[in-house]
């Protein structure tokens, strides 16, 4: 695993992924990267208003290509 870096979001951004995305994939799949991503993002650090998730290169990725099957939900919350 490479070095992680962190995502901060919205709380609300956080919780959107998290319910509408991540743990839905999670649970219909046997793909560790989204598992991976699944454990990763249910462990986040919170700061004030905003939730910080710690993500390698290859979770970013995780991350990016669920939410290309998304793109209702990217556009929300890209504002």
């Amino acid at each position: 695993m490479g070095l992680l870096e962190p995502l901060w979001i919205s709380e609300g951004a956080w919780s959107a992924l998290r319910d509408q995305v991540i743990g839905p994939e999670a649970a219909a799949t046997v793909d560790p990267d989204v598992l991976a991503l699944a454990r990763t993002w249910n462990e986040p650090t919170r700061d004030g208003n905003r939730v910080g998730v710690f993500v390698d290169a290859e979770l970013a990725r995780t991350l990016s290509r669920l939410l290309d099957a998304h793109p209702a939900l990217a556009a929300e919350l890209l504002g």
